[in-house]
């Protein structure tokens, strides 16, 4: 009804106490309905509401941020004309939309472990997305079924295909 992120208890009793003055006064306009709001949100107004009520509160938001800035980037394989995944409305993402994305940046031969971030920011974001009622589902799931899953990682430890390849890395650095 607010409109707005409410963030503490103070800052709902305010909010609380306006909703009830104007109900009283008879000069309530009720919020425009959401629900439908919500529905046509593309995937970057998405990601900034994410940012906004979560995204800043994590531990690395600025890797966060570069991440997202190039998911949003991203270009739709077949679609005419040229859609970005920014452009795209969240709640119409699917599973071979996050698999194209997957297929680029291996591409790109980035590791498995920087595609599973990437993957894993978008999970983030759309299970909050669901929490908050601004999707329904998500395409990392159907029911109890994982449909899209995480990259085979290699070990911390055998990172290094030899402990000479180890040893002229520690030399360059």
């Amino acid at each position: 009804e607010s409109g707005k992120q409410i963030r503490s208890r103070a800052d709902a009793r305010i909010e609380r106490d306006r909703i009830r003055s104007a109900v009283r006064a008879g000069t309530l306009v009720p919020a425009q309905d959401e629900s439908q709001v919500r529905w046509e949100l593309t995937f970057s107004q998405f990601a900034k509401l994410w940012h906004e009520g979560n995204g800043q509160y994590l531990v690395r938001a600025r890797d966060n941020g570069y991440r997202l800035a190039f998911i949003e980037r991203f270009v739709l394989p077949g679609t005419d004309p040229p859609v970005t995944f920014g452009q795209k409305l969240a709640a119409a993402i699917t599973v071979g939309d996050i698999e194209s994305y997957r297929a680029a940046r291996k591409k790109q031969h980035l590791s498995a472990v920087t595609i599973n971030h990437d993957l894993k920011l978008l999970r983030k974001m759309l299970n909050w997305g669901i929490r908050f009622g601004y999707l329904e589902q998500t395409p990392f799931k159907r029911g109890p079924v994982t449909t899209i899953s995480l990259e085979r990682e290699i070990p911390r430890s055998r990172r290094f295909e030899s402990d000479e390849v180890e040893e002229r890395l520690l030399k360059a650095a």
